[in-house]
C-alpha cells in the first residue's frame, strides 16, 4: 500500500516536472531576428507583410496565448496598421495596431498552429520594393495561464511516462538501500534536463534517459538477484554457460577451440574486400599516411616529416610492405603501401579480440572472456576501423597490451610487468596522441592490487611510478624523430591539438548533449542496439556490485569516454573512431552480466542475452560486408563512363569522397574546401558554366544529421535539389557507415 500511495505521489510529480520542463524549454520568446524557423516573410527589418507567417508546433490544442509587441511607425500620413490574423484558416483577431501589445488566443486542433496575417492596409515601400507592409513586429511571447506555454498532449504524456518510469525505478532501488529521498529527485532532476533542451531538442534528453534508466535497472537488477540467492554465490567468478555449449572452468582445449574459433571469425570479417576502393583513395586519411611513406622512401630515412600523428602506424605500414615485397608481391613498392597499412590495421584488430578475451578471463572468468571476445569480434564499429589505414585499431590493440601486462602483474603478483606495461603505454602514444591515456591504467594497478580505491598497494606503486618514467621511452623508441625533427614535431602536435579544440565544420560541445553525444551516435550503431542496452544494464551492475575489479572496468570505459566527449572535433564523417577504445569494456559489461544471470540459473533469460548479444551486430555486420565491392562510387565511376559525355565539366564537392577520374574523360573542377558551400549557391553553380555537379552525402549529410548544424547550410542542399534536375542518385541498401558507400548525387546543370 505504502509503494501505491509513493507511485500515485511519483506520477503526479512526473506529470508536473513533464509540464514545467518542456514549458520552459519551448521557445516561448522570439523576434525576427531569433525566429528559429518560426516566421515566414517576417524579415529582418521585422514588416510583416501580406501573406506573413507564423508556424507554431508542438502546442497544446487550447490554453496557450501568444502577444504581439509591434512598432506603431508607418510612412507620415497612414493610419495604424489593419491586421487581420488567422489560426489555420480560421480568424481570431481583427484589430488596429497600437502601442498596447495584442494577445491571440490559440485554440484548434491544428498542429502545428500556422498564424497568417492579412493586411488590410497595405502600403508598398519603394519602386523596388514592391511588398504589402502593414506594421512592424517587435517580438512574441508563448504563455499558458501557467506561466509556460502547454505543449502538445502526446508529447507531455509521453515525456511524463518516462520520467515516471525512472522515478518508479529509483523507488524500487530506494527500498533496496533505505532512502526515502531517492525516488524523488528523478522528477526535479528530469525537470532540470527538460529546461536545458533548448527549443525542445529532445533528442539529447532521450539518450541521457536511456542510459541512466538501464543503467539503474542493472543496479536494481543486482539487488534483487542478491536478495534471491539460490545457487552460486554472485562474487564468485565461475559458472557455465551450456546453451552456448562452452564447457566447464578448467577444460583447456574446448575454450581453446573457442577462441580460436572466434579468432577465426574476426579475421574473416577484418579481411574479407580489404582492398576496397583500390587503387583509388576512398578514405581520406589514409593519404597523408601514404605520402608520409613515401617521403620516408624518397629521403632514404625514417623521418615522416608528419607528426599530426605519431609514427608507430607509419613504421608498421613500412614494414608490413617490405614483407609483402619479401615473399612474391610485385609491382611498384608504393603501390601496395595502403594494401600493406589495412593488412596491419586487420591484423591488430584481430588480436585485440585475443587480448579482451585474455584480459576479462583474469578479471572475472573464461566464460565472460569468450563472450566478450565474441562480441567484439562482431561490433560492426570494431570491423570497420579494423580495415583503414587509420590509428585506431592499432591503438587499440596496444592499450589491451599495456591492460593484458598491468592485469598479469597484479593476478600473478609479478610487480615487474609494470615495467613492460610503461614501455607500451608509450608505444600507446607513439601511436595515436590519445593512447597518453594508458597511463591511468599503470597508476591504478597498486589500487586493483590493494582491492581499495583509496589504499594503494605500496611495493606495487613503486613499480607503477618507475614504470610511468618508461613511458617517454617508450614513445620516443617508437616515435624517434619527436626529438630528432623537433620543430616539425612541436609545429604539428600543436596545429592538432588546435583542431581537437576547434572541431570540424560545426562546433558540439558535450553539455548541449548532456555528454551523451557519442553514447547515442557512436557507441549505439557501432555496437547495434541490443549490446548497447545490454552493457547499460551491465555497468549499473558492475556499480552496485563494486568489486575492485568492476570499478576497473567501469573507470577504463570513462577513461576513454569521457576525452572524447570533451573536445569538440566530434561531427561527421566517422566520429565514432574518437570512442573506439570504449568497445571491449562495453563487450565485458554486457557478458559479465549475462555471466550473473548464468550463475543464477536464469538460464532463459542467459540464452536470449547472448542471442541478443551477438545475432544483432553480427547482422549488421555482414549486410555492410555484403556492400563493400562495388562501393556506390565505383558504382557511380561506372555509369557516368558509359553516359556522360566524354570531357564534360563536371563540379565536384571533396575528392575522397567522390569517384576518381582522369583528365582524359572529364574536366573535374573540385570546389574550395573551405567555401564548398557558398559555391553551391544558385548564382554560383549558373556562373560556373559547368555541366554537372556531383555531390557526395559524405560532404552534406553533416549539415542534416548532426546537432548545432546551421538551417541555413541545408537550405543550401535543398535549393540545389529543388533547382536543377538530378540525373543519377546512387544510395547505399545498408546505409553509408565509416567512409563506405556514401549517397552520390549527379545533377544536371544545364536544365
Amino acid at each position: 500500500m505504502k509503494n501505491i500511495i509513493s507511485a500515485g505521489i511519483l506520477l503526479l510529480a512526473s506529470l508536473i516536472a513533464a509540464l514545467i520542463g518542456l514549458g520552459l524549454a519551448y521557445h516561448s520568446f522570439v523576434t525576427p531576428l531569433s525566429s528559429k524557423g518560426t516566421f515566414n516573410k517576417i524579415g529582418g527589418d521585422k514588416w510583416i507583410e501580406e501573406g506573413s507567417e507564423i508556424t507554431l508546433s508542438k502546442l497544446l490544442h487550447r490554453g496557450n496565448k501568444a502577444k504581439l509587441s509591434f512598432n506603431t511607425w508607418r510612412p507620415e500620413g497612414l493610419e495604424a496598421a489593419h491586421l487581420k490574423v488567422f489560426l489555420c484558416d480560421n480568424l481570431i483577431s481583427d484589430f488596429r495596431v497600437s502601442e498596447q501589445p495584442q494577445v491571440l488566443y490559440l485554440t484548434n486542433t491544428c498542429n502545428p498552429k500556422i498564424l497568417r496575417f492579412e493586411v488590410v492596409n497595405p502600403f508598398t515601400p519603394s519602386e523596388l520594393d514592391q511588398r504589402k507592409l502593414g506594421a512592424q513586429l517587435e517580438t512574441m511571447q508563448i504563455y499558458s495561464d501557467l506561466g509556460v506555454p502547454l505543449v502538445d498532449l502526446r508529447l507531455l504524456i509521453q515525456t511524463a511516462l518516462a520520467i515516471f518510469i525512472l522515478s518508479f525505478l529509483w523507488l524500487l532501488i530506494a527500498n533496496q538501500i533505505g532512502s526515502r529521498v531517492l525516488p524523488f529527485l528523478a522528477p526535479i532532476f528530469s525537470c532540470l534536463v527538460l529546461y536545458n533542451c533548448e527549443n525542445l531538442n529532445l533528442q539529447p534528453a532521450q539518450a541521457l534517459w536511456i542510459v541512466i534508466t538501464f543503467v539503474s535497472f542493472g543496479f536494481y537488477l543486482y539487488g534483487r538477484l542478491q536478495d534471491n540467492r539460490s545457487g552460486f554465490e554472485l562474487n564468485n567468478s565461475s559458472n557455465i554457460l551450456s546453451s552456448m555449449t562452452i564447457v566447464p572452468e578448467g577444460q583447456f582445449l574446448w575454450s581453446s577451440a573457442i577462441i580460436v574459433s572466434i579468432l577465426v571469425v574476426g579475421a574473416l570479417l577484418r579481411f574479407y574486400n580489404i582492398d576496397f576502393g583500390l587503387p583509388f583513395n576512398y578514405h581520406p586519411d589514409e593519404v597523408p599516411k601514404f605520402n608520409a611513406i613515401q617521403r620516408m622512401r624518397a629521403h632514404g630515412d625514417l623521418n615522416p616529416r608528419y607528426f599530426l600523428h605519431p609514427s608507430m602506424l607509419l613504421y608498421g605500414t613500412y614494414f608490413a610492405n617490405s614483407l609483402l615485397h619479401l615473399f612474391g608481391r610485385t609491382g611498384e613498392w608504393m603501390d601496395s603501401a595502403i594494401y600493406a597499412g589495412r593488412l596491419m590495421s586487420a591484423t591488430a584488430g584481430t588480436l585485440s579480440i585475443y587480448l579482451t578475451y585474455t584480459i576479462s578471463k583474469r578479471l572475472f572468468s573464461t566464460h565472460t572472456g569468450l563472450l566478450s571476445a565474441a562480441a567484439l569480434a562482431l561490433f560492426p564499429l570494431h570491423i570497420t576501423c579494423s580495415r583503414y589505414v587509420k590509428e585506431d585499431a592499432l591503438l587499440l590493440f596496444m592499450i589491451l597490451l599495456t591492460i593484458h601486462f598491468v592485469v598479469k602483474a597484479v593476478k600473478q603478483d609479478k610487480a615487474a610487468l609494470l615495467l613492460i606495461a610503461g614501455l607500451l603505454a608509450g608505444a600507446s602514444a607513439a601511436t595515436k596522441y590519445s593512447g597518453i591515456l594508458v597511463f591511468a591504467v599503470i597508476i591504478g594497478a597498486p589500487f586493483l592490487k590493494s582491492r581499495h580505491v583509496l589504499k594503494p598497494d605500496l611495493r606495487f606503486l613503486k613499480f607503477a611510478l618507475f614504470a610511468s618514467l618508461l613511458i617517454p621511452v617508450g614513445f620516443v623508441i617508437c616515435t624517434p624523430y619527436s626529438v630528432l625533427d623537433s620543430a616539425t614535431f612541436l609545429k604539428d602536435v600543436a596545429s592538432e591539438t588546435e583542431h581537437m579544440a576547434r572541431g570540424h565544420t560545426i562546433l558540439i560541445d558535450p553539455w548541449s548533449q548532456f555528454w551523451t553525444y557519442h553514447l547515442a551516435r557512436s557507441i549505439l550503431p557501432g555496437v547495434t542496439i541490443a549490446p548497447y542496452l545490454l552493457a547499460l544494464i551491465g555497468f549499473g551492475l558492475l556499480i552496485r556490485r563494486r568489486r575492485i575489479e568492476d570499478l576497473f572496468v567501469i573507470s577504463l570505459f570513462l577513461l576513454f569516454y569521457l576525452p572524447a566527449e570533451y573536445v569538440n572535433a566530434k561531427p561527421a564523417p566517422q566520429p565514432e573512431r574518437y570512442i573506439f577504445p570504449c568497445l571491449p569494456f562495453i563487450a565485458i559489461a554486457a557478458s559479465e552480466l549475462i555471466h550473473v544471470l548464468r550463475k543464477k540459473s536464469l538460464h532463459a533469460l542467459a540464452s536470449i542475452g547472448i542471442f541478443l548479444l551477438l545475432i544483432s551486430p553480427v547482422k549488421r555486420s555482414l549486410n555492410l560486408a555484403s556492400e563493400l565491392k562495388p562501393d556506390t562510387r565505383d558504382l557511380m565511376r561506372s555509369w557516368m563512363l558509359d553516359n556522360v559525355p566524354q570531357g564534360s565539366t563536371i563540379l565536384v564537392d571533396w575528392k575522397p569522397y567522390n569517384p576518381v577520374f582522369s583528365e582524359e574523360e572529364f574536366t573535374l573542377v573540385y570546389l574550395p574546401r573551405d567555401d564548398i558551400l557558398s559555391n553551391l549557391r544558385m548564382s554560383k553553380l549558373r556562373e560556373s558554366k559547368a555541366d554537372f555537379l556531383l555531390l557526395s552525402g559524405l560532404f552534406y549529410d553533416r549539415y542534416f544529421n548532426q546537432p548545432n548544424a546551421n538551417p541555413a547550410f541545408r537550405e543550401i542542399i535543398r535549393d540545389v535539389r529543388g533547382n536543377f534536375t538530378t540525373l543519377k542518385e546512387f544510395k547505399p541498401k545498408y546505409g553509408t557507415y565509416g567512409f563506405h558507400n556514401p549517397s552520390l548525387t549527379l545533377f544536371d546543370l544545364k536544365n
